[in-house]
């Protein structure tokens, strides 16, 4: 998995202008705003969003399908923009945002649908809560936390929970898809934890 990560530079910073590619040509034009991954990004971000709310509104089956389909993009947008070598603060910024509001709002889609129990919702919302906090105070000291692999792991297995309890509710409360959720779900609220250590040690890091 690549991870839509960069340095202090953006890529098409460490090669000559001559050499630039027409992708890096308009990243390097707009900012670092219009790339490749950035707009896979946004794609998946608003297919996320519709796939929610059919989700709340108890259309599982369509919900399942369209939030497959924008979480691929968020794994497509950091290969594609390593691909390209596209990547910069701006998609790393854009990436980590959009995953933590669709992460929030797939816990209240959920919870509305009533597929979890509101406690074990909370479980998989704290430490994301906590991570945003603590990088918005990141920010105010001049210090940019990066995402880590284990983070991205950690919501890996938060999505393929929900789409187990989904599929659960799909299939007339199927138990073993049912467990396999709660598994999955179990398992992110560790890594999530474990990530958590992990963005506040380069809280405590030097300044950037």
């Amino acid at each position: 998995m690549e991870l839509h990560q960069t340095g202090k530079r953006p890529d098409w910073l460490k090669r000559p202008k001559r050499d630039y590619s027409w992708f890096q040509q308009i990243a390097q034009r707009t900012n670092g705003i219009l790339t490749p991954g950035n707009a896979i990004t946004i794609i998946g971000f608003f297919v996320t969003l519709y796939g929610l709310w059919l989700l709340a509104r108890e259309h599982f089956g369509a919900a399942m399908a369209v939030i497959v389909f924008g979480r691929l993009c968020d794994i497509a947008d950091g290969w594609v923009a390593h691909r390209t070598d596209t990547k910069g603060p701006v998609g790393e910024l854009l990436d980590a945002t959009c995953d933590k509001i669709v992460t929030v709002l797939g816990i209240v889609a959920l919870g509305v649908a009533g597929l979890a129990p509101w406690w074990v919702l909370a479980l998989v919302a704290a430490p994301q809560a906590i991570t945003s906090v603590i990088s918005g105070l990141a920010l105010q000291r001049k210090r940019r936390l990066h995402p880590s692999p284990v983070g991205k792991l950690s919501m890996a297995f938060a999505w393929v929970g929900f789409g187990g309890l989904i599929l659960a509710a799909w299939a007339d409360g199927s138990s073993w898809l049912a467990g396999i959720g709660y598994s999955c779900i179990t398992a992110s609220i560790v890594l999530s934890c474990y990530a958590l250590v992990y963005y506040m040690r380069q809280y405590q890091g030097p300044a950037i």
